[in-house]
């Protein structure tokens, strides 16, 4: 019955199942995270395409799965060419995840993992953004669960016009944000410790 429960991630980065009525309803809304999004002005603001965009996460549970979270959205200000002026704010519903499996669905939510009740949302915002030689990196804060941490972005950008595609990720460690606290979970005979986020965002200027 260990089956029952799994890691996020996303960046971890959630619920979708019969444990989280309430949650799922509040999921049905974008609006609901977007409002909490800082207002940002000026050149090189980009307004992200939820419908080409994609936060997926790998985590491994007895073999990798691969899930989603479908509410999420993103403040960003960047110019390619000068990204150290640049910044980067976003937000993931966490009930809007699909980890593949009514169990997980079913699990996410409680205390030992996201303990979505009290935190129903994730967060990631830059503070700074530099070129590497692979693309860029933005690092900054990552909070899950009331838990904030060091992370780095990293990712590919490829503008086209005024639409701009964003492709990259990171891996967290699920420890880091207490995610699986009883005792079943403290090694990773049942979960893997690292869970890679991966993002794929449109956006237009």
């Amino acid at each position: 019955m260990r089956l029952l429960s799994i890691s996020l991630a996303a960046a971890a980065l959630i619920a979708c199942g019969s444990a989280s009525t309430e949650l799922s309803a509040q999921a049905q809304d974008t609006s609901l995270i977007s409002a909490e999004l800082p207002q940002i002005t000026g050149e090189y603001v980009w307004t992200m395409d939820k419908k080409k965009s994609a936060l997926t996460f790998v985590a491994n549970h007895g073999g990798d799965f691969t899930g989603t979270f479908s509410h999420f959205d993103a403040a960003i200000k960047l110019n390619p060419n000068a990204p150290e002026d640049g910044s980067i704010h976003a937000i993931v519903d966490l009930s809007s995840i699909d980890a593949g499996d009514s169990d997980r669905n079913a699990n996410l939510p409680l205390a030992d993992w996201f303990d979505m009740k009290l935190y129903p949302t994730a967060t990631f915002i830059s503070n700074e953004i530099s070129k590497t030689d692979a693309g860029y990196a933005a690092g900054g804060t990552l909070s899950i669960k009331g838990i904030s941490q060091d992370a780095t972005l990293s990712f590919t950008l490829t503008v086209t016009g005024n639409t701009a595609r964003a492709i990259g990720g990171l891996t967290l460690d699920r420890r880091d944000f207490k995610l699986g606290e009883s005792a079943d979970f403290a090694n990773e005979d049942w979960v893997k410790f690292p869970v890679i986020v991966k993002v794929d965002i449109t956006a237009r200027s």
